[in-house]
């Protein structure tokens, strides 16, 4: 379906399905992740979750952020295109629920975002709990009280 010929909302539904395809995989990761992590806070054994979910968390973020040059390309043509499309998306960028006044570009690229910033995370926490680990080594402490400090 060209963006001109966009007549229904059935057919612009269908160009928005093909479009962001991948958000399922993300949003049903991210979900799944986000109550592990939330469940192990209180345990600490939230490095076991990254672990546990390291192969998810690579395919269902890598596949959407292969696809996301393409398609937000594809995606902004059809928008520039469409008066249809532009409607519908100033629509959803007015709605009540969106208090962040976050646009379709700004969520659409969360999940690019998302891998690096663990990295980061993951980074200063790590050396955060070394630096931690080695003032209580010298005091005669335990590691898990260092990583919790940290």
């Amino acid at each position: 379906v060209r963006a001109d010929e966009i007549r229904t909302p059935q057919e612009l539904a269908l160009i928005i399905e093909r479009l962001l395809f991948a958000l399922d995989g993300v949003l049903d990761f991210g979900t799944n992740f986000f109550n592990e992590i939330k469940e192990t806070e209180s345990r600490g054994t939230w490095r076991q979750v990254f672990e546990k979910h390291e192969a998810a968390m690579a395919k269902n973020l890598g596949r959407y952020v292969a696809a996301y040059n393409a398609v937000w390309s594809e995606f902004c043509e059809y928008r520039k295109k469409s008066t249809a499309i532009e409607a519908f998306l100033r629509c959803c960028e007015l709605q009540p629920g969106n208090t962040r006044h976050q646009t379709l570009a700004s969520l659409a690229i969360m999940p690019v975002q998302r891998g690096p910033r663990y990295v980061l995370l993951l980074d200063e926490l790590q050396k955060r709990a070394q630096k931690a680990s080695f003032t209580y080594e010298r005091q005669g402490g335990d590691d898990e009280q260092a990583l919790e400090d940290a």
